[in-house]
């Protein structure tokens, strides 16, 4: 079986590094980043399975890239987002733009909660590939903040 081709979208180097490196871990998966302004040129090269978008300021450059991703060639995207609660707004306007599910990843200072979260975003992106429907049938879900459960 061809490994899975992971492309993380992440305006830090930083933070690429440090979740290609885990998301490595497991033999599976096939790992490159790239920044949101360079994204799509990169993948005109080679293209993902799977993307993993990290919206930091929710905003609409982050939205229009969606938008234009799923106009050239819809593929799927798990959105990772510390702005789960603060920005449901922008959110949802990701998932309806073709997010197929939003997790939520700490604040930078990455450090351990990042490496706890690598589990759960495996999971995640083998779960997307291997469900062969469209994006809009994956059956994933916004993923509530600690706290922010149903009142």
């Amino acid at each position: 079986m061809s490994r899975i081709k992971v492309l993380i979208v992440d305006d830090s180097a930083a933070a690429r590094l440090a979740l290609a490196a885990l998301l490595s871990e497991d033999g599976g998966l096939e790992v490159a980043g790239t920044e949101s302004a360079l994204a799509l040129a990169s993948m005109a090269r080679e293209w993902p399975d799977v993307i993993l978008l990290y919206m930091a300021a929710l905003g609409l450059d982050d939205i229009a890239f969606l938008e234009e991703l799923m106009a050239v060639r819809p593929t799927p995207v798990l959105l990772f987002s510390p702005h789960l609660g603060k920005g449901a707004e922008m959110v949802l306007q990701a998932v309806f733009a073709g997010a197929v599910s939003v997790l939520s990843r700490p604040e930078p200072g990455l450090g351990r909660s990042l490496h706890d979260k690598a589990g759960e975003l495996i999971d995640g992106i083998k779960a997307v590939v291997r469900s062969k429907r469209p994006v809009a049938e994956t059956g994933f879900h916004v993923q509530e903040e600690p706290g922010q459960g149903k009142k």
